[in-house]
């Protein structure tokens, strides 16, 4: 696990606190030779932590090739002079990927505070985009039109997503009366995998909702799958196939019951599941519908034993035959919200949902899984945001690891690929900072900046998704930016 400091953005843990000590009263230098001491196996630059022999090669950093203590370092990852250690006690060979030389780390003559191609330390690009201040800025991608902040600060949660190589958002439509409040447009962009326009297209059209002057047609929750967007509206459940083919949403489910508001919709393998808010009750209540029975005229169903409850249920996630939630107990204003699960199937009678989490801030909206463990991501009541972890299936009373911590807060959404997750720094002084983070907490990485054009007005709101080339996340005002997924 690393920690953040707000300030300083230091990265501290076992293995950099054994790097410095090995450098004694001497600085670490990115001109120094290549290497960690015998079995530190960590970097100042961000390099891993090979702290109890669990070392890895030195990951993006200038000359740095630390293998593991004992068990020898794993393969240097996009690394600035780094290669795989040698199964000693000592760190690998150095490398030459990105300039890098023999023993020597890699070294260039450039501002490191505005040069892209070594932005904030030698050899790490910013590809196309610009860099201030030492940080890479994002550069847009889509440009929804007209652009309007209102998307992005209020309604549903899934205002951006990523699909099989498309990059997808949603923007509001005016109508005659210029009210943007009436009508909602999906667009779809394949994500670029070189340089951008000077102006990013606005998307090609997925799902244009029409103005036929009846009520206003508002969508309260999205989710989506390989193959259709689904949708809560106020009226009951659609979906669309997200290559574009519907001229109009297909209904596939009715209100369950009267006056209720969706919060969160889930898909699972088999059957889709949604929360919803009764709004004269005052009670949030989990449904179930089987993906083989949607249709025009289908109503989901209560998922035994769990609903009707006095809690404010939020961020509904489906992994395999359960389900994680976050919600926050109605009754007890002092009480911080709580992660729990429950098997997808429902509850026995008198049975309640298992916690895995009681010490959640209010500003808690944030969970992910790669069928090995569940992420989320909270501000544990302070001002500082963090990343858990805790290894799937759950086992009750396990006590949550700590990815990341002391981020000066979180923004929504966490995605990952095989080894990384990709967070947003909400307050950080310097703007909102993307970080790229171990699954194990044991490296942690500023990206960039989410920001592009005036800083005041184009903050990163939301993270969207990562392929193999870049991370996307959504600004405040509904354009879609990226930044290099390698640091």
């Amino acid at each position: 696990m690393l920690m953040i400091s707000s300030k300083t953005r230091v990265l501290t843990s076992l293995g950099v606190i054994g790097l410095l000590a090995a450098c004694g009263a001497e600085a670490c230098s990115s001109k120094s030779d290549s290497g960690g001491g015998a079995g530190s196996g960590a970097t100042a630059a961000g390099g891993s932590s090979g702290a109890n022999g669990a070392g890895k090669g030195g990951q993006n950093t200038a000359g740095s090739n630390a293998g593991g203590s004992q068990t020898g370092g794993e393969a240097g990852n996009d690394t600035v002079g780094g290669s795989a250690g040698a199964g000693t006690d000592e760190g690998g060979a150095a490398g030459a990927e990105a300039g890098g030389s023999g023993g020597t780390g890699a070294t260039c003559n450039a501002n490191l505070q505005t040069d892209p191609k070594n932005c904030g330390r030698c050899g790490h690009s910013c590809g196309t985009a610009d860099c201030s201040s030492g940080l890479c800025n994002a550069e847009p991608v889509l440009v929804p039109k007209p652009v309007v902040a209102e998307l992005t600060e209020s309604g549903f949660s899934r205002r951006t997503f990523f699909s099989a190589g498309n990059l997808y958002a949603w923007e509001k439509v005016e109508d005659s009366t210029q009210n943007p409040d009436l009508r909602y447009r999906l667009l779809r962009t394949p994500a670029p995998a070189a340089a951008l326009p000077a102006t990013p297209a606005p998307g090609t059209i997925v799902q244009d909702i029409p103005d036929d002057g009846s009520a206003p047609y508002f969508v309260d929750a999205v989710n989506y799958d390989a193959s259709y967007l689904y949708q809560c509206t106020t009226t009951g459940g659609t979906r669309v196939p997200l290559n574009g083919t519907a001229a109009a949403p297909t209904v596939i489910f009715k209100a369950p019951v009267a006056n209720i508001d969706c919060n969160s919709i889930a898909v699972g393998p088999t059957a889709l599941f949604i929360s919803s808010h009764n709004t004269v009750a005052g009670k949030d209540t989990l449904y179930t519908l089987p993906l083989t029975s949607l249709g025009p005229n289908a109503v989901p169903t209560l998922v035994p034993n769990i609903g009707a409850r006095d809690n404010d249920i939020f961020a509904l996630t489906v992994v395999g035959t359960n389900l994680y939630w976050m919600e926050n107990d109605l009754s007890q204003t002092a009480k911080p919200p709580n992660l729990v699960t429950a098997p997808s199937s429902g509850l026995a009678a008198g049975a309640k949902p298992t916690k895995i989490d009681e010490d959640l801030g209010s500003e808690s909206a944030s969970i992910a899984s790669d069928g090995s463990y569940l992420y989320w991501t909270d501000t544990h009541g302070g001002p500082f945001g963090e990343v858990r972890r805790t290894k799937l299936p759950f086992v009750p009373g396990t006590k949550p690891e700590a990815v990341l911590q002391n981020l000066d807060g979180v923004n929504p959404g966490i995605v990952m690929d095989a080894n990384y997750l990709y967070v947003m720094e909400s307050n950080n002084e310097l703007g909102t900072i993307v970080y790229r983070v171990a699954k194990d907490g044991s490296t942690a990485d500023q990206l960039g900046i989410g920001v592009v054009f005036n800083p005041s007005e184009h903050k990163g709101l939301q993270m969207t998704g990562v392929d193999a080339n870049y991370v996307y996340f959504l600004l405040f005002d509904g354009i879609l930016a990226r930044l290099p997924n390698k640091p």
